[in-house]
């Protein structure tokens, strides 16, 4: 990638209003026991096609993503406002969500599927710069409908399913160390959405 195009790209996740950090594929962290928090503990195992067990292992990934060199980590603060004392019970509380952090999924929900479309549009754009091989891993499961079908060939949106990061194997917190940026549990009021777009 030489200097123009990094600018087009840049410019395009700009205009998204988004902050960016472009990462060597080689830097991204992937582990197989990151997985194990989409196999236990997860509602969304098996049952939802954007995630395990349909989803390329964290093997199959490590093999993948040596065929790319550089990718672009995209954040984003959600706009789903939680106080510390709540967030405390946030990823425990995932499954079976109490009455208290009801609203704050509602308005998480909400942000999602913005987000989701936007992060497509940016996908498409860089796809139009010669980059036929960009792909989006985003942040969760995928929103795009109330319920997911039980066969993978039936998926009403085919053309936009796109899988979570951990679904793959990559460590999130391991991966945005190697550009700087600590995240910690539990998080301040905001959480942060993390995606990453695998380039060239």
């Amino acid at each position: 990638m030489n200097k123009l195009e990094k600018e087009k790209i840049e410019n395009i996740i700009k205009n998204k209003g988004k902050k960016y950090f472009f990462i060597k594929a080689s830097d991204i962290v992937v582990e197989e026991r990151v997985r194990l928090n989409c196999m236990i503990g997860c509602e969304d195992y098996g049952r939802n096609i954007s995630c395990p067990p349909f989803t390329p292992t964290p093997e199959e990934f490590r093999k993948i993503s040596k065929q790319y060199s550089e990718g672009v980590i995209i954040t984003e603060k959600v706009e789903a406002r939680l106080s510390p004392e709540l967030a405390k019970h946030f990823v425990k509380n995932l499954t079976h969500k109490p009455d208290v952090l009801k609203e704050f999924f509602k308005t998480w929900s909400s942000f999602k599927k913005k987000a989701f479309e936007e992060l497509l549009e940016i996908e498409s754009e860089i796809f139009n710069l010669n980059y036929p091989l960009a792909k989006v891993f985003w942040y969760g499961t995928c929103c795009l409908c109330k319920e997911c079908v039980d066969n993978i060939r039936d998926c009403r949106f085919p053309f936009k399913r796109r899988c979570p990061m951990e679904a793959v194997g990559i460590n999130v917190v391991e991966t945005l160390k190697k550009i700087g940026i600590k995240i910690s549990f539990p998080f301040k009021n905001y959480p942060l959405s993390v995606s990453l777009i695998l380039i060239d």
